[in-house]
């Protein structure tokens, strides 16, 4: 392998061993050769960074990082500077390649326009369910999407916003990524992220209808499949984030209607959240919100908005006098 490899495929790995080798082999499988893999091995104790080891021992183009766990923002920053590729591509520690994606993606930045900065393929899913989201463009090579469409792409309903608002299975030109770090601390930060990541490429991305990466979904235990209220907040203090970058970005009027569906999404899992709320303070961050992002019920002033947060405050103060209480 050359000091300056073409690609670096950085992998975050956290608690997946058993999903690894899978992963891992679909790289060191693929027909396209100059390539440097890094492992990011974030804290993981369930033999995920033994097997790191393992695979930098096999194939010389595999570098191993190790830190205590920091999580997937800070794996992925860490390998961002580590990274010696003129393109980095990110893949997910339970997800794979398909054999020939780094080949065509490489071929793709072999025409690429200078003024782009992201190349990216469809999307394969499998594990949870089956099937193909795709870029809606000819059926042959690469063609350029407008900014504006990859933006509206990431509003629209799951499975189809996976390409638009992801950032793994794309080629990104190193030097955009000179100045552009991930949220740290944060979970959906793919979510948080995605208007930062796609003004990287203000020229438009480079795509392909070609399926080259394959998506695991409805891992256990995986960041979107927890059920807590935790979850429930960050993905629709996500969303929020999302709509009001985007608003910013978005001057027409047309291009403001669109986020509309956003705006309703961010409203029910803010709704959500509230109701796998416990305890005084996990409502009090629902409530804090919902407010914050101005998502009023559909009849109801401020002032009313504002009796119903107070109710909602009461009874959960009431409901922890209860329980402290009975266990007196």
């Amino acid at each position: 392998m050359a000091d300056y490899p073409a690609i670096t495929v950085i992998v975050p790995v956290y608690q997946v061993a058993q999903y690894l080798e899978e992963c891992v082999d679909s790289v060191l499988g693929q027909t396209f050769a100059e390539f440097e893999l890094v492992l990011v091995d974030d804290g993981s104790t369930d033999g995920s960074g033994e097997l790191c080891e393992h695979y930098a021992k096999l194939d010389h183009r595999v570098r191993t990082i190790h830190q205590p766990n920091r999580g997937l923002s800070a794996a992925r920053n860490v390998g961002m500077e580590a990274a010696r590729g003129a393109w980095i591509l990110f893949l997910d520690a339970d997800d794979t390649l398909h054999p020939h994606c780094l080949e065509r993606l490489w071929s793709g930045a072999l025409e690429v326009p200078e003024q782009v900065n992201i190349i990216a393929g469809s999307i394969e899913l499998f594990g949870g369910r089956t099937d193909r989201v795709a870029f809606a463009v000819p059926d042959t090579g690469f063609h350029r999407l407008p900014l504006a469409h990859i933006l509206l792409g990431a509003l629209l309903p799951f499975p189809s916003s996976v390409p638009f608002v992801s950032t793994w299975g794309k080629l990104h030109r190193s030097s955009s990524l000179s100045r552009f770090r991930f949220p740290e601390g944060k979970t959906f930060e793919d979510l948080r992220s995605m208007p930062a990541r796609a003004l990287l490429s203000p020229s438009g991305w480079w795509v392909t209808s070609e399926s080259l990466y394959r998506y695991r979904v409805g891992r256990p235990g995986s960041i979107t499949t927890a059920a807590t209220f935790a979850r429930a907040y960050a993905e629709a203090e996500a969303w929020f984030i999302l709509a009001k970058d985007l608003r910013k970005m978005f001057l027409e009027t047309e291009l403001r209607r669109a986020l509309r569906p956003t705006q309703a999404r961010t409203r029910l899992l803010a709704r959500q959240a509230l109701k796998q709320a416990h305890g005084l303070k996990d409502h009090l961050r629902a409530l804090g919100l919902v407010l914050k992002s101005g998502l009023l019920e559909p009849g109801l002033g401020t002032s009313a908005h504002f009796a119903k947060a107070l109710a909602i405050l009461v009874a959960a103060a009431m409901e922890r006098r209860r329980a402290s209480a009975r266990g007196s």
